[in-house]
């Protein structure tokens, strides 16, 4: 394939090989092809693949990344290609190669979100006191847990000096609990009850998904000379996505990158992560740290003229960002952004509608309309006009499969196959055969502890009822017979009556379903869309070809790694797309409706001082205005051609209404709200409804 053309900004920094670099890199600038050019040149010209390692921050942007290089170098062989990985699977492949420096063992295993909110609900239960309990939930021991992954502390860790020995390490936890809002009272609870949770994780030889990056920077630190090794390896890095960097793993890759042939890819103002705790300053870390050359690609070749110069002076109110100027040239103004006020949610969902139809009639496919908002339930307004128009559309939700029980059964058999003694594995396996009951398995589990022996044999040394005893032996022969499966066939296996029987556990798991029959059907394609996704990553549905490049335990640790891929991305549909703006970075529309651009709605009003939950809801996540106004700003700037900006003087949500006026960013954006009149009727019934409900809950209060 030809080389790309690129711009003289792009250029510039395609033409960086050497020494660090620091390309600020606008939304629509183009950066992913820059990227990948100056990849393909440094192939081209001589580097190894095996010294090249480009970071990304999905496991989407890591995939898009392989297909453009490998289309680019025109390629199917993996081995002509660098390494290019997220953060977390790259510090999963570093767990795995040097377990014992990461504090675990060999065959360690992943667990999923649903065992560590158990463990610690369990553990929250067992070592808290009441008064514990109502100021810290577990809800919020969990944020407080991740606060402190992100930052690379580990209660507990064994390589880190604690109390007056490392001053600075407990005054930063100090002021991380406190900026938690954890009364100091609670202080030594607290770490009681994360100590537990860590000492447990080693004794099951399993790690969380904070694990993956706080475990090896801590084994990278403690053991500088695999620092030096990796370093060795990897003579050229790329990290693309910078901004969403938290900071520890700005921390980790900076152990094994003093040569400084490090090129950072990133843009502060689409940081919109900053309450999951990505870390837009070490942009700016990395500038003074390094005295980095700076490239900035401030061409924006997706939006008109007018929705960039409009999105520019938004993003420009940010006092913290690092200085750029986005522009747009070489193509037709296009119409200004439109602002739309109208008088209530009914009214300006059938607007959004009605223009949306429209579109759709004149000729534009319904994939390239997105109708973005800040809090999930203004959905809920939207929906009826887009039904009464019959206007094909998805909501964009995310939803990770393997989170689904059926999908965490089947990657638990997984994980027991390669870590035998991962207690929460087995605890989710004993679902599938009848007689292993909680005392039976406590007792396998204990002596497995004690005697470092995998948990099933211990079936073995423990006294056990006959029909706990037979239960034990089915699933150690499941198990076994699973190790000597072909990992790329893993849905036959759980389906195999002889061999996993998921069947009539599924069923189990649906009767509760409003159609127990399609919720079962659901969880079989759930089971046979995994093994896709296992084949899909070996790029073969033949075993062999698979056995000829990696051993069986390899292709075991790399369908565990799947769990790390979780969809982060749905399949495309022909649909206007319906979602908060989280879901849509990276993406781009023909038109764009954003609904709700009201003061208390975009940007967020909090509906408390708290800090946020890790796992909240994102319409209650971002932490400040300028993380608020960076949200908008990204919305804008999904918008090829179109941006149409909504807000509306009242909304009911179906039992409660709230009275809002136009938000301040439309201001900054340059927007002259106009009053549009109410369009058609469709809808309208939802919209009495609604005022039925209100005046019905309003005469029920005042009757009492």
């Amino acid at each position: 394939m030809d080389d790309v053309v690129l711009d003289p900004q792009q250029e510039t920094a395609a033409q960086i090989v050497e020494g660090p670099a620091l390309i600020l890199a606008g939304a629509g600038a183009g950066k992913t092809a820059t990227l990948t050019e100056r990849t393909a040149r440094m192939l081209e010209s001589g580097h190894h693949p095996e010294n090249l390692l480009m970071l990304t921050f999905s496991r989407k942007a890591a995939r898009e990344m392989y297909a453009r290089l490998r289309d680019r170098l025109d390629t199917q062989d993996r081995k002509a290609l660098p390494t290019i990985e997220n953060f977390h699977s790259f510090g999963w492949k570093l767990l795995q190669s040097n377990p014992t420096r990461c504090q675990r063992k060999s065959g360690v295993s992943l667990m999923d979100a649903n065992d560590q909110k158990k463990e610690l609900r369990r553990l929250h239960k067992d070592l808290a006191d009441d008064a514990f309990r109502e100021d810290v939930p577990v809800k919020k021991l969990m944020t407080v847990h991740d606060v402190l992954s992100n930052e690379g502390i580990i209660l507990g860790d064994q390589y880190a000096r604690t109390g007056d020995e490392n001053p600075e390490r407990r005054q930063r936890i100090m002021a991380l609990l406190t900026a938690q809002g954890i009364r100091r009272a609670h202080w030594g609870r607290l770490n009681d009850i994360l100590r537990r949770y860590e000492e447990n994780k080693r004794m099951a030889n399993t790690v969380d998904f904070g694990d993956l990056v706080a475990l090896p920077a801590a084994g990278l630190s403690a053991y500088p000379e695999w620092a030096a090794k990796l370093e060795e390896r990897f003579t050229h890095i790329a990290v693309d996505e910078a901004q969403d960097t938290n900071r520890i793993q700005y921390a980790m890759l900076r152990l094994f990158s003093s040569h400084n042939n490090v090129i950072m890819v990133g843009d502060d103002d689409q940081c919109i992560y900053e309450w999951r705790g990505a870390a837009p300053s070490n942009l700016r870390t990395f500038r003074d740290e390094t005295e980095a050359a700076i490239v900035r690609l401030e061409r924006n070749y997706r939006s008109t003229p007018s929705i960039v110069s409009a999105a520019a002076r938004h993003i420009a109110c940010n006092q913290t960002r690092i200085e750029k100027s986005p522009y747009a040239e070489g193509r037709a103004d296009g119409d200004p952004p439109d602002g739309q006020q109208h008088p209530d949610g009914v009214a300006m969902a059938n607007a959004i509608a009605q223009d949306i139809r429209e579109a759709i009639d004149s000729g534009i496919s319904p994939k390239r309309i997105a109708i973005l908002y800040r809090v999930n339930k203004i959905a809920r307004v939207l929906e009826p006009a887009l039904i009464a128009r019959g206007i094909p559309y998805h909501i964009a939700q995310g939803i990770d499969v393997f989170q689904t029980p059926e999908a965490q059964l089947l990657m638990g058999a997984v994980r027991l196959v390669q870590n035998p003694q991962d207690s929460m594995a087995a605890t989710k396996l004993a679902q599938l055969v009848k007689g292993l009951g909680e005392r039976s398995l406590n007792d396998m589990i204990g002596y497995s502890v004690i005697h470092d022996l995998p948990i099933l044999e211990c079936r073995q040394h423990v006294k056990l009822s006959k029909p706990a005893f037979a239960a034990a032996e089915r699933l150690s022969q499941m198990i076994d017979g699973l190790a000597q499966w072909p990992p790329l066939y893993l849905a036959e296996w759980a389906l195999d009556p002889e061999m996993g029987g998921f069947q009539d556990t599924l069923k189990e798991l649906s009767k509760t379903a409003d159609k127990p029959k399609t919720m079962y059907e659901r969880r079989l394609t759930t089971i046979m869309s995994i093994e896709e996704a296992i084949q899909g990553r070996f790029g073969t549905s033949d075993q062999g070809k698979a056995d000829a490049e990696y051993s069986r335990s390899e292709q075991w640790e790399i369908v565990q790694e799947l769990a790390l891929a979780a969809p982060d991305e749905e399949a495309e549909q022909d649909a206007v797309t319906v979602a908060t703006v989280f879901r849509v970075k990276g993406l781009e529309y023909h038109t764009v409706h954003i609904a709700g651009m009201s003061d208390g709605l975009m940007p967020m009003r909090r509906s408390s001082d708290k800090p946020p939950m890790f796992d909240e809801d994102e319409d209650e996540a971002a932490q400040n205005v300028e993380e608020e106004r960076r949200l908008s700003y990204v919305a804008a700037t999904r918008a090829r051609e179109r941006l149409v900006v909504h807000h509306a003087d009242r909304i009911h949500w179906g039992y409660d209404e709230d009275f809002f006026t136009p938000s301040g960013f439309a201001d900054e954006m340059g927007l002259t709200w106009r009053e549009v009149e109410p369009v058609g009727d469709a809808g309208a019934g939802v919209s009495g409804s609604r005022e039925i409900v209100m005046e019905a809950l309003q005469e029920a209060a005042e009757s009492e």
